[in-house]
């Protein structure tokens, strides 16, 4: 019998996910959660929705950023008239599982710890988003942002339209 294994954990045999919460709100909002360890649990932004569609001609910056805090998911916002929701998943795995989590923010290419590329996951806890009603669909003035790259294992690549930092979580598993 072949038995699969994950840093010392087999596979079918022992459970390798503690907790999964589905957490839902409003933009601007903490939510608390059931405590979990943050050094073995994951944040990942499933997605977000603003309330309103009509900019009145203005340029208009929508963002959030996300972060796991002391047992809270928090999600913070910018200032805007748009009430916009959001729903994310908080995974806590049992020790053995994860061997790093870093999370930071970041505005350009930036370098960190490395970590082996083909065991990490490189996540987006941001989403910032530039509309202009005049050219919405045309000439490229529909922006979403950002995109990150886990280039190398020790570099992440950034690219945005919309000035700013975002926040980027990268999770290393034995």
């Amino acid at each position: 019998m072949v038995q699969l294994s994950v840093g010392g954990i087999v596979l079918g045999k022992n459970p390798i996910v503690k907790s999964v919460q589905t957490v839902t709100g409003t933009m601007g909002s903490n939510i608390n959660i059931t405590p979990v360890n943050p050094n073995h649990s994951a944040l990942s932004l499933n997605g977000m929705s603003y309330g309103d569609n009509n900019i009145g001609g203005d340029d208009l910056y929508l963002w959030c950023d996300f972060s796991l805090l002391n047992g809270s998911v928090v999600a913070t916002s910018a200032p805007s008239s748009r009430a916009g929701t959001f729903s994310c998943e908080v995974v806590e795995y049992y020790p053995g599982v994860i061997k790093s989590i870093q999370t930071g923010a970041i505005s350009s290419d930036t370098t960190i710890t490395p970590v082996e590329p083909n065991k990490s996951a490189l996540t987006c806890l941001s989403n910032h988003t530039k509309l202009n009603e005049a050219t919405l669909f045309k000439d490229g003035d529909y922006y979403y942002g950002p995109r990150m790259d886990l280039l190398n294992g020790s570099v992440i690549n950034f690219t945005s339209a919309v000035a700013g930092a975002s926040n980027y979580q990268v999770v290393e598993f034995f």
